[in-house]
């Protein structure tokens, strides 16, 4: 049970950091309205763009520092995929998910091999 839970800590971990990999190789940067925002522990806000092909996009991000309703903030996406974006004002930090989820994911397995080398030897008798 524990290893699962590692593989799958480890595998949103990847993603985090495949995701600011990509951005950095071939994101766009391009001005973005915001259209909403919900504060609170998930802070997010839904914002519409053009695209460098002329497509509309409205979508949400949680990678922003600083956003106002009606106010324009500068984003980068991905051309192949305009969902896939954050504010510039996030960064690239792809040590931040490495740490945590690398992390994450290593506690997970010692406590998986912890319960592993603790059961006896041989099964208890009746």
């Amino acid at each position: 049970m524990f290893v699962f839970v590692a593989v799958m800590i480890a595998g949103v971990g990847y993603a985090e950091i495949d995701d600011n990999r990509v951005l950095e190789r071939r994101g766009e940067v391009v001005a973005a309205i915001v259209v909403h925002e919900e504060t609170g522990r998930s802070p997010l806000i839904e914002v519409r763009f053009v695209t460098r092909d002329g497509r509309t996009v409205e979508t949400t991000t949680e990678n922003y520092q600083e956003a106002e309703v009606g106010k324009t903030i500068q984003l980068i996406y991905d051309p192949l995929d305009p969902t896939r974006l954050q504010s510039t004002d996030w960064g690239y930090d792809n040590r931040t998910p490495a740490i945590a989820f690398g992390g994450g994911a290593l506690a997970a397995l010692i406590v998986a091999l912890s319960r592993f080398w603790s059961r006896p030897d041989e099964p208890p008798t009746a």
